[in-house]
């Protein structure tokens, strides 16, 4: 039981030694995770502040061009309309009326050809005409090209209705070009903004990254410091029930020792009994002679008699016979004796 207390008390040191150790790494995991708590914390304030200006440049960018985009709906939807009877009536006129002149100038412009009326017909004869503008590059447009084409715009008469009075297959190419005016316009009041959004979603992408990234690592950080915090509640539950085994073991040491000490005053009682029982074990024989005789004899008579008939006669007799008996028997003692001890007569 000592031995096993001393196991338990080393064992108990080096516990509370691996937790001082565990509760030093703890506390510095704590503190490294509280920083990287305030880090991201920070970044995501900073980083909510610029996605808010990234939705409204979109925001902004895409009203600007909502602007466009259903005057270009209308004017693509004019143009699939549009088939080859109606190209081959513009392509009847030997001499454009004027306001079908200019749209087909217009066009002629917006596809980079001579705005000439032959350059024009010769191109209405192009079976994938219509195609080719509904594919037309908008984005692409200069501003030389802008500036021209704004010049047949801003007329007065060049307007769908007034030219579809004229001719319908000529107001649908009048809406094209109308409709790729504003485009173009829109388009160089959106495009910086385009870039500009670009650039900024480019440049909060990589801090969202980069956030993310310190949120991977506050969650390592954070997972670790838990396992070491179960660890370390382990071994406290560990030590605690050594500690308890150990104040037991004690304890039990320490009644064993109580016991022990008081058994020894006993034991010099204890020797002499065994001492004195083994002298009168050699005596038995006799002093259960002496005593079968009294009590099986002796009732008739009175004390005196029965005395002097014990020592003068009966003891001196058995003495003589050599048989073992008490130098100090008495019927008494004797009796009273096995009384005592429980066996009776």
């Amino acid at each position: 039981m000592s031995v096993e207390l001393e196991e338990s008390k080393t064992k108990v040191l080096q516990f509370q030694k691996e937790c001082e150790e565990y509760l030093v790494v703890i506390v510095q995991q704590k503190r490294e995770a509280d920083e990287q708590q305030k880090a991201v914390m920070t970044r995501s304030v900073k980083i909510g502040e610029e996605e808010i200006k990234c939705r409204q440049i979109a925001d902004t960018a895409q009203a600007d061009l909502e602007e466009a985009l259903p005057i270009l709906e209308e004017a693509m939807a004019a143009l699939n309309s549009l088939n080859k009877k109606d190209i081959t009536e513009i392509r009847s006129y030997n001499k454009a009326p004027g306001l079908v002149q200019d749209v087909m100038e217009a066009v002629m412009v917006l596809r980079g050809a001579d705005p000439s009326w032959a350059e024009a017909k010769k191109q209405l004869g192009d079976p994938n005409f219509i195609q080719q503008l509904v594919n037309y590059d908008k984005d692409g447009m200069t501003d030389r090209v802008l500036k021209k084409i704004g010049g047949y715009v801003n007329k007065s008469d060049f307007q769908p209705d007034a030219v579809g009075r004229v001719s319908i297959a000529a107001k649908s190419l009048c809406m094209w070009v109308r409709a790729m005016e504003v485009y173009g316009r829109v388009y160089r009041v959106i495009e910086p903004k385009r870039k500009k959004l670009a650039e900024a979603s480019q440049q909060l992408k990589e801090k969202q990254d980069s956030l993310q990234e310190a949120r991977n690592k506050l969650q390592e950080v954070t997972e670790r410091m838990e396992t070491l915090k179960k660890q370390y509640e382990e071994k406290l539950r560990m030590k605690e029930e050594l500690r308890k085994s150990s104040e037991l073991t004690q304890l039990r040491l320490e009644r064993a020792g109580k016991l022990l000490s008081g058994l020894a005053g006993e034991k010099i009682r204890w020797e002499q009994s065994a001492g004195i029982l083994e002298e009168n074990i050699g005596y038995l024989v006799g002093d259960c002679l002496v005593a079968a005789a009294f009590t099986s004899y002796m009732g008739p008579f009175l004390s005196d008699y029965r005395d002097n008939l014990v020592n003068q006669v009966w003891l001196p007799r058995v003495r003589q016979l050599a048989i073992p008996c008490n130098p100090e028997f008495t019927v008494s003692d004797f009796l009273a004796k096995l009384l005592t001890s429980g066996s009776g007569i």
